[in-house]
């Protein structure tokens, strides 16, 4: 080998340590990469993990301290009015059930709220609520009950007066619904004003106290013209 030879070797062979050198100094960075989200998945899952054991302990003592209010009277009763369709619509309810907000087709909506300190930025799936709007097993145990005159597989009461059909419990295994599916004459045709409470209420004093508030507002429901 001569001179000019050698010195292409020795080209060649730096050239070919700065390849490598950059080929994993590459390596090196994606790794990093990796590794940092891998930790922020880690954080983060465990962020969410930490949530939803708060939001259990939440629902505990909310459900808690639901089932002591059912020992108490309800607070005095208040008119509840809305608008919709042309009408004015009014029912009596306790004030231990504020309005709020539900972002949802249930319009108005009433939160349950024995203790003040909940707040309704805390508000759970253990509340029970009492509003108005759609459901769909209603909506079809009115079109059977229309077709029939009763509801396959569902014990309901029909209702004497002209507001409601019939009154019903339905359940999805977490939340019980109990509601009075509204008849042909008022606006709300095939939707039903009802209560959902959690299923951890089923056979308590407080299922007993909020069906009886619900039975109240069915009873001194009332519709206007606007």
């Amino acid at each position: 080998m001569d001179e000019q030879e050698k010195i292409e070797a020795l080209i060649d062979l730096k050239t070919a340590g700065k390849i490598i050198q950059v080929i994993i100094a590459w390596a090196v960075f994606l790794w990093g990469i990796r590794k940092r989200r891998q930790k922020k998945q880690e954080i983060s899952d465990n962020s969410a993990a930490d949530g939803k054991e708060t939001m259990n302990v939440i629902d505990q003592q909310v459900i808690k301290d639901l089932k002591d209010s059912g020992k108490k009277p309800f607070k005095p009763y208040f008119t509840a009015s809305d608008e919709y369709g042309g009408k004015k619509y009014l029912f009596e309810l306790p004030k231990d059930f504020v309005k709020f907000d539900s972002s949802t087709e249930f319009d108005p909506s009433f939160c349950y709220e024995p203790k003040e300190n909940y707040g309704l930025s805390k508000l759970t799936n253990a509340l029970p609520v009492i509003a108005i709007g759609p459901h769909d097993a209603v909506y079809d145990a009115v079109m059977e009950f229309r077709e029939n005159g009763r509801v396959s597989h569902r014990k309901i009461k029909k209702f004497k007066g002209e507001n409601f059909l019939f009154s019903a419990s339905f359940s999805n295994g977490k939340i019980i619904h109990y509601a009075y599916a509204f008849s042909d004459e008022p606006t709300r045709e095939n939707e039903a004003l009802f209560l959902q409470y959690p299923i951890a209420l089923k056979g308590t004093a407080l299922e007993k106290k909020l069906k009886a508030a619900l039975d109240h507002a069915a009873v001194t429901y009332k519709e206007t013209y606007i």
